[in-house]
């Protein structure tokens, strides 16, 4: 996770956010093993597609290489980005409350030209079940399986276009509220909640990039 984004820029909300996503060398890590392993699967398993239950080589490679190149081509994308100051996420407090009002700011230095900026507050459920390992060699034990969907979404800022020349700044302010109905925020060991602002920039040519700020939401005030 990032630390505090360009501390010299000051800041128009109390709270600025840190970012929690992955470096781009572990993204092409994740990429490369997928379709590496897709690859290699193809390669020592293609004589087994003639025996029975052989198309599970197919799916096998196929679901792998699928989500590799989809990791790759994410990484392309944001490689792409990396000469443009990634937006500086601020929030009037937190955690945000059920039912009330929130502000959040976006500030973008400069030389930044983006085709489009967005920012979504999203909310995710997860259930979590804790499932024993099989093993002949007593090397068993327990693991996470985690089942999540998506439950609200709300978008809070969204500009066709953003410019901000070398050496200034560009900045939006906007107010929104929790909905009554929300999910605070939780984390158990078989059940989670979460909430986060998720910041989707859209540069010159295919350039883009998607960076998650986790936030917490607490129950309404009684």
């Amino acid at each position: 996770m990032d630390a505090d984004p360009a501390p010299e820029v000051p800041q128009l909300l109390p709270i600025r956010l840190s970012r929690s996503t992955p470096s781009l060398g572990c993204s092409f890590l994740i990429g490369a093993l997928l379709t590496g392993l897709a690859t290699l699967a193809w390669i020592f398993g293609h004589k087994m597609t003639e025996e029975k239950n052989g198309w599970l080589i197919y799916v096998f490679c196929g679901g792998f290489g699928f989500f590799g190149l989809l990791v790759l081509w994410a990484w392309f994308r944001q490689v792409l980005m990396l000469h443009v100051p990634v937006p500086i996420v601020e929030i009037s407090h937190q955690p945000f409350r059920v039912g009330g009002t929130a502000k959040i700011a976006l500030i973008q230095r400069g030389p930044a030209k983006l085709k489009s900026l967005r920012a979504n507050l999203i909310c995710l459920e997860q259930h979590i079940t804790w499932r024993e390992r099989s093993g002949d060699d007593n090397s068993g034990g327990s693991y996470r399986d985690v089942r999540e969907k998506l439950i609200y979404t709300q978008n809070l800022v969204s500009m066709p276009f953003v410019m901000a020349p070398k050496g200034e700044g560009w900045h939006t302010q906007q107010e929104f509220t929790i909905p009554a109905d929300a999910k605070p925020s939780e984390d158990t060991d078989t059940h989670a909640i979460l909430w986060r602002i998720e910041l989707w920039g859209k540069g010159t040519f295919l350039g883009s990039y998607m960076h998650p700020f986790p936030v917490e939401v607490a129950a309404a005030e009684a």
